[in-house]
């Protein structure tokens, strides 16, 4: 049944539309059999049998031309899957049926089967969610321990500290231990403009063609007993530099803390409303969600919109579902930064279909933090399956040891997202920045373009 000639990727990771269904479909040039990767297929008779029938098909890769698709519909029927009608013409076969797809049946890679590493490298990327704070390079703060005579004797030493290690446990605390070392290195104006254009020449060596790049100017400020107003200045600044100096696109997100000081906030947000210009696009809520309210903050909040601010938030890491509700109707989020504990409640995965929320999801940071405990059981795919904005970024790479391209190889080759729903969650990525539509579209054409390169590069 399953073993025909025809690509059958079909479009069960598109839940709400299935417009590019005939980009991920191929047929054979000369009927050269396409075999497919491994992956399970629920019957349809199991609709409506207790006795599920599973189908095993594999998979190596695409070839020829696009096939044409006459019809295609989606139903969903539980958080847990889709009913999937389509109906597609072939050269020399047609095809019609309906599938069930669950979480559990994702198209899971071969374990020999990868991409090169500079394959990924070379995919236009964009990050909606990466800490300035988690983004110093190891070798630059050595010269800062050596300048500024710090404590710290070599980076054997310095690394444990400030990045995260396969032998030490993945919890909350162990990664947030990293940040306190870290602070210890904003010294001078110096330093962190630095650090702004280092940042953010590693995005763009690593191909990334549009950073948002959030940091906490209270934070920062304290470090070296700087104003506010300062700190944003010179990032802001250093992030024009690096603009013009390394060819990439960078927006800035001021970031304020749960558990920080109400009334510093406000002025941090009011100062990021002041400062003008299109260079900070937005205002990020982050920090202690499971004993820290963002309620406190919707009146800042209110005044960052009013001011033409864009919104996100840190919900539904480490807190339950319900703060991603409190998110968006309290705050107004547009976008939720991490949110994998979403799924946990039905109803607010409603709300944040209907919403149209994005969701900055952070899958090595997850497992590192210890939200997620296994890696390969990261719910990202579940997250697309539920019909879900998600976009994938890196958060602190620094304290990670990844790059984006380390992050789109683990979602294809350890989560089984195929390369055409990366491509998909890369576009999704630029219609969820904080950019004016034209921008949005120039960016728009040129991913797309560049992908569609790739693609026949691959056939």
């Amino acid at each position: 049944m399953f073993t025909c000639d025809f690509g059958l990727r079909l479009a069960k990771f598109y839940p709400t539309t299935f417009s590019s269904c005939r980009k991920l479909l191929r047929t054979g040039r000369d009927k050269s059999r396409i075999t497919l990767r491994s992956a399970t297929f629920m019957s349809p008779h199991s609709l409506s049998s207790s006795t599920k029938s599973d189908y095993r098909v594999q998979y190596d890769k695409f070839l020829g031309s696009p096939v044409e698709c006459v019809q295609q519909k989606a139903i969903q029927i539980s958080r847990y899957g889709f009913v999937v009608r389509h109906s597609c013409r072939f050269a020399h076969f047609s095809y019609m049926s309906q599938f069930l797809f669950e979480p559990q049946s994702l198209l899971m890679p071969s374990k020999n089967y990868s991409r090169s590493t500079e394959f990924y490298k070379n995919l236009p990327k964009v990050d909606l969610h990466r800490h300035l704070e988690g983004s110093l390079r190891v070798r630059t703060m050595m010269e800062i321990v050596r300048s500024h005579d710090m404590d710290i004797e070599d980076t054997g030493y310095l690394r444990p500290l400030v990045q995260m290690d396969h032998n030490e446990p993945y919890t909350f605390e162990n990664f947030l231990s990293k940040f306190g070392t870290l602070q210890l290195f904003y010294r001078s104006p110096q330093i962190i403009k630095r650090i702004t254009l280092e940042a953010i020449e590693d995005a763009a060596l690593d191909n990334v063609r549009y950073l948002e790049l959030r940091f906490t100017p209270i934070s920062l400020s304290k470090a070296g007993d700087f104003s506010i107003d300062q700190v944003i200045d010179w990032v802001a600044r250093s992030a024009q530099e690096a603009e013009e100096r390394f060819g990439i696109l960078v927006r800035l997100i001021i970031s304020v803390n749960r558990h920080g000081n109400i009334e510093e906030a406000q002025k941090a947000i009011k100062l990021a409303a002041d400062y003008g210009g299109d260079r900070v696009v937005g205002i990020d809520l982050a920090g202690n969600e499971a004993e820290f309210s963002a309620e406190p903050f919707k009146s800042a909040f209110l005044l960052a919109k009013e001011a033409g601010l864009r919104l996100t938030v840190h919900a539904g890491e480490w807190g339950k579902a319900e703060n991603v509700r409190e998110a968006i109707i309290k705050l107004g989020a547009e976008r939720i930064g991490h949110g994998v504990r979403v799924l946990d409640n039905p109803s607010v995965v409603n709300l944040a279909r209907e919403r149209g929320t994005t969701f900055e999801v952070c899958v090595t940071s997850n497992h590192h933090s210890g939200v997620i405990s296994d890696l390969e059981k990261h719910p990202l795919a579940e997250m697309i399956l539920n019909g879900l904005n998600v976009t994938i970024n890196t958060d602190d790479p620094s304290i990670s040891r990844i790059t984006l391209s380390n992050e789109y190889q683990v979602v294809t080759e350890q989560l089984g997202i195929p390369l055409s729903v990366l491509r998909e969650r890369i576009l999704a990525s630029v219609q969820a920045a904080f950019l004016p539509t034209k921008e949005k579209n120039c960016l728009l054409q040129q991913i797309s373009s560049e992908f569609a390169k790739k693609m026949l590069q691959m056939d």
